[in-house]
């Protein structure tokens, strides 16, 4: 007796159709005949997969497992994007053509690099994802022998698609972050262009444990009553150096800013701050004696 198992899809049915073909041709290896039809019906394609006859018992669930292998891997690949503009659609419908596009964009990098993880932890992660798919659609394919992917995700796919929700929220939240951030740093820009300089230039060393030094030009410390007032602010919080830091200059107000980094600092984002804030007046120093973490001066 045949066994057969029919895939309906709205989508473009190439690929599925090539993944079908490699995972088939493994049965095939093994002596099993597998015949693979494709046929369309409106907007629909049809596969069908098929062995005339199965010698084995297992034969018949060693297909069902490739052929969920093989819907998995497509649903990630051409169903996941598709799912992610519909999310953005329905629940964020608010946004701009250009800001849903950025959200799309950083979904997709979420997705990709899990919060920066290792590519090792990445493949993991897309494993595990196709996991939960693959072990949903084999527990279909044991009950039924046809299957319409695009009724299957939105019907038997919930909990996939409530996590890519979470992944958009996740996308939304930063873009809201940035644009906090584009305000804020707009906003002390303003209050650096209406202050009046205190001094012409002004050496920041960052040192690398997140504090700094500030010198003038005649390479002596700025005294404390131009730092005064950032402390009274902090003095009942904890002390955010980057915060003092950026408050300190834009009290000074310097007309120019020479930051000094020794190398074991790490200062990508102050350094961020400081050029959206400062502009042209900020000038990184390429190395000198004040940048040698060896030769940095202590209060």
């Amino acid at each position: 007796m045949a066994t057969s198992i029919t895939i309906g899809t709205s989508m473009d049915a190439d690929y599925i159709y090539s993944r079908l073909g490699k995972e088939l041709s493994i049965l095939q290896g093994e002596g099993i005949d597998v015949l693979l039809e494709q046929n369309c019906r409106g907007n629909y394609t049809f596969l069908d997969c098929s062995i005339e006859e199965a010698k084995k018992p297992e034969q018949e669930m060693i297909l069902r497992h490739y052929v969920a292998n093989a819907i998995s891997d497509a649903i990630l690949s051409q169903w996941e994007y598709l799912i992610l503009k519909k999310i953005m659609k329905t629940h964020y419908y608010y946004l701009s053509p250009e800001e849903k596009e950025n959200v799309l964009t950083k979904a997709k990098k979420i997705l990709e690099t899990v919060s920066n993880c290792e590519e090792d932890n990445y493949l993991l992660y897309r494993l595990n994802r196709k996991s939960k798919i693959l072990h949903k659609v084999l527990d279909y394919l044991s009950q039924n022998n046809c299957i319409n992917i695009d009724g299957f995700i939105n019907f038997r796919l919930q909990d996939y698609i409530e996590d890519l929700n979470k992944v958009i929220e996740q996308a939304v939240d930063e873009l809201l972050l940035e644009k906090e951030y584009q305000e804020f740093i707009m906003l002390l820009k303003y209050f650096v262009d209406i202050q009046e300089p205190r001094l012409e230039k002004v050496h920041v060393l960052l040192l690398p444990s997140g504090s700094f030094q500030l010198f003038d030009d005649q390479n002596k410390f700025i005294n404390n009553e131009c730092l005064e007032g950032c402390m009274v602010e902090m003095i009942d919080n904890e002390i955010n150096y980057e915060d003092l830091l950026i408050s300190a200059l834009i009290t000074i107000a310097p007309r120019e800013i020479v930051v000094h980094i020794p190398e074991r600092a790490k200062v990508y984002n102050i350094i961020k701050t400081l050029q959206g804030v400062f502009g042209e007046r900020l000038v990184i120093c390429n190395g000198c004696t004040r940048c040698s973490s060896k030769n940095r001066h202590t209060h």
